[in-house]
């Protein structure tokens, strides 16, 4: 493996790392929004976990669909 190949695994990580923090931080966020309408019970959790792991679940489905297509380093670290 070429150090440019490294250098873009690692930014792949990184990215990853940095996408899942910013998303804890707004289930969080969204419980806040949510807790003077439903309140702060396990139903209202349960919901909010379970809406953000089916939009994980679309986006892995969609990105693997991609990679099929296009088994490349570049298009699992490309925008478009």
């Amino acid at each position: 493996m070429t150090s440019r190949f490294r250098v873009l695994a690692f930014t792949i990580y990184v990215i990853a790392f940095i996408v899942g923090g910013v998303l804890m931080g707004f289930e969080m966020l969204g419980s806040r929004y949510l807790f003077p309408y439903f309140g702060g019970g396990i139903g209202t959790w349960a919901s909010l976990i379970s809406t953000v792991l089916c939009a994980l679940a679309i986006g892995y489905f969609a990105g693997s669909a991609m990679i099929a297509h296009h088994p490349t380093q570049q298009t699992i670290g490309s925008s478009s």
